[in-house]
């Protein structure tokens, strides 16, 4: 897996990672979610403490189609913003991109094939993947994550 936190490779050592569903990103965009505000000052929350944030690649693309459609966002947002709001969070010290790797892949595979999974749940279980290699707990409203094996799920509060 490449972990890339300020343009460099990175292992965190005693901090704790949490990685974000594209859900949390939504809800933190979309001003009409009845947990905007919840989530957008547990983010600013995170942003603040020693803990750590992945993206995971899934993450981004699939928030930058979801919240630049009209039919999720009452008032989508244009591919600048989107991008805008990725950047920002990419560029606080404390967030990093991250990209699978041959563990990612693996896990990916076991969850795949050992829930015989089909169609839309695959990407969920990327992202599932992702944070099982990175040690990582899934920040998610889905409470679908909890059916996949080794993944530590939790709902952002403040």
């Amino acid at each position: 897996m490449t972990v890339v936190r300020s343009g460099m490779p990175w292992t965190p050592t005693g901090i704790t990672m949490i990685c974000l569903d594209v859900n949390v990103l939504v809800h933190v965009t979309n001003q009409a979610s009845d947990r905007h505000e919840v989530t957008r000052d547990w983010l600013g929350k995170v942003l603040a403490s020693p803990e750590a944030l992945i993206i995971p690649d899934a993450v981004t693309t699939g928030f930058i189609r979801l919240v630049t459609s009209p039919r999720v966002m009452p008032s989508p947002l244009h591919p600048d913003q989107a991008f805008a709001l990725i950047d920002w969070l990419l560029d606080h010290p404390s967030t990093m991109s991250i990209s699978g790797d041959a563990r990612t892949r693996s896990a990916f595979r076991h969850l795949v094939q050992s829930l015989a999974l089909r169609g839309t749940d695959v990407p969920d279980a990327w992202i599932a993947a992702t944070a099982i290699a990175s040690n990582s707990m899934l920040a998610t409203f889905d409470r679908g994550f909890r059916r996949f094996p080794g993944v530590r799920v939790f709902e952002p509060a403040v």
